[in-house]
């Protein structure tokens, strides 16, 4: 199912957003089409349920961008993605109503107890306020049939990238759209340096025999890159 998110212009007049406003909403917008197709992408339950939870607190975030009062019984995309099971028409009926309608065997809403379902809420309420750029899904893009087998077997569990990225330590997730796969693993270390100072045993890691090795491997996709071009080294493991 593929939908596109975009914020109404009607909406945004007639609501009197100003430019920061709407830049927020572009994001929220483009965030929540992420998630969705990183949806299509993956079976695992663990995902599906971090995906889920990702839904929510954007739309959250939007409602509180449009200037509406942040109100779980408004949501209206939980139920679009294409893994949700949950009876759509009976929600969209229920709409403003408190308690929605789950299936127990979804596999993004089921199986989840009411005290944990009041706990995740308020901490997507609580995540709501923060800055806006926290706390949005963490995504590494795997590229090939060989690092999409490597990384599912457990064989690949490090990536070097150019540039000082902002990744953090906690969930993320794995995969990519075009051969349509992803997996949930936890990133367990951030490291940023200089090309120069990857240690040899990171180099091999990731695959590479040597400096002149990677520099090479990454030239493919980044123009320019050199041993003194800074880097980010990231690990994890799978959940």
């Amino acid at each position: 199912m593929s939908l596109t998110f975009t914020p109404s212009p009607w909406l945004i007049k007639q609501r009197g957003l100003d430019q920061q406003a709407v830049s927020f909403l572009n994001f929220y917008y483009a965030s929540l089409q992420t998630v969705f197709a990183l949806v299509d992408c993956t079976d695992d339950p663990i995902a599906l349920k971090e995906l889920a939870k990702q839904i929510e607190l954007l739309e959250f975030n939007l409602q509180e961008t449009w200037g509406f009062k942040k109100d779980k019984s408004m949501h209206r995309y939980w139920k679009l993605a294409s893994k949700c099971q949950c009876p759509q028409m009976d929600n969209d009926e229920r709409l403003g109503i408190e308690n929605k309608i789950i299936n127990p065997s979804c596999p993004m809403h089921g199986g989840v107890k009411e005290e944990e379902e009041e706990e995740e809420e308020a901490l997507c309420e609580k995540k709501s306020k923060q800055s806006p750029f926290q706390d949005v899904l963490q995504a590494i893009l795997i590229a090939g049939e060989d690092g999409k087998k490597a990384t599912l077997t457990g064989d690949k569990t490090i990536t070097i990238r150019n540039g000082l990225r902002d990744y953090k330590n906690g969930r993320v997730l794995l995969g990519c759209h075009i051969l349509n796969w992803a997996i949930m693993g936890k990133i367990t270390e951030v490291r940023h340096t200089l090309a120069k100072n990857i240690t040899q045993k990171e180099l091999e890691d990731d695959g590479y025999n040597s400096l002149k090795d990677m520099l090479k491997g990454l030239g493919q996709w980044y123009n320019g890159i050199d041993e003194n071009s800074p880097v980010t080294i990231i690990r994890w493991q799978l959940i």
